[in-house]
């Protein structure tokens, strides 16, 4: 049977970039990437670790922002773009992610957000470090969306780095980061939104304590209530006249 002109491009990107587990350790396929030969060449150096040929590929006129399409059946985000900076921070590349930011890779926008999110949720706390040092802005709604991906999937070094190089703790998505933590039942992550100011005496501190209270986490019960959250919710102010 003849291949899909689909599956062509899957197989030769492949090949092309490395893109199989077995090289990578990233199980995903490669679907679309930059024609390039140069930004094919980076993206491949990046995913071997090899940085002498990053750095010839960004010396040869390589785009440090190029991306790339995967698919990933088990990734709710497959099919999406990942730019190369996410690559190098999706593997906890440290090396990598400089390489790429002394080249020119963006520290803003999708690119950034990306990155970020990655390291964040792959619980790469180094990498975070190396992308604040390098101009991430940690006020950003990119840092927050970072930080609701650590929490969520328990990465306590990840959250304590991004609170250390200052994604603010006091805010409604950090609320909402603890309670995603409450959810998974993440207790260092949530004892680390805690000692950083997220505050829990309002209604959203309730709505975390009884969601402890329902998953049966006592721990986390007492945790909040000793935090301030209340146990029963707060009245709601009155209208004004």
């Amino acid at each position: 049977m003849k291949p899909t002109p689909f599956l062509d491009v899957a197989i030769f990107c492949c090949v092309l970039l490395g893109a199989c587990s077995s090289e990578s350790g990233l199980d995903e396929t490669v679907t679309e990437s930059s024609s390039n030969p140069k930004d094919q060449a980076l993206l491949k150096a990046i995913r071997k670790g090899n940085f002498p040929g990053m750095e010839e590929a960004l010396r040869a006129g390589a785009n440090p922002n190029t991306y790339y399409t995967y698919i990933n059946q088990s990734d709710a985000e497959t099919g999406r773009r990942r730019s190369a900076l996410e690559l190098a921070a999706l593997m906890g590349n440290v090396e990598a992610v400089r390489v790429l930011i002394q080249g020119g890779a963006k520290l803003s926008g999708w690119e950034a957000q990306g990155a970020l999110w990655a390291a964040a949720r792959a619980g790469h706390a180094d990498v975070l470090g190396v992308l604040f040092d390098g101009g991430a802005d940690a006020r950003t709604e990119q840092a927050q969306t970072a930080l609701a991906a650590a929490a969520s999937n328990g990465q306590a070094e990840a959250v304590r780095a991004l609170l250390a190089h200052g994604v603010p703790a006091d805010t409604r998505e950090a609320q909402n980061a603890l309670n995603q933590a409450v959810i998974g039942h993440h207790t260092e992550v949530v004892q680390a939104l805690l000692v950083a100011g997220t505050v829990v005496t309002d209604k959203q501190g309730y709505y975390a304590r009884e969601e402890a209270r329902q998953r049966g986490f006592s721990d986390l019960v007492e945790m909040l209530k000793n935090a301030g959250a209340p146990e029963l919710p707060p009245e709601e102010p009155a209208p004004h006249p």
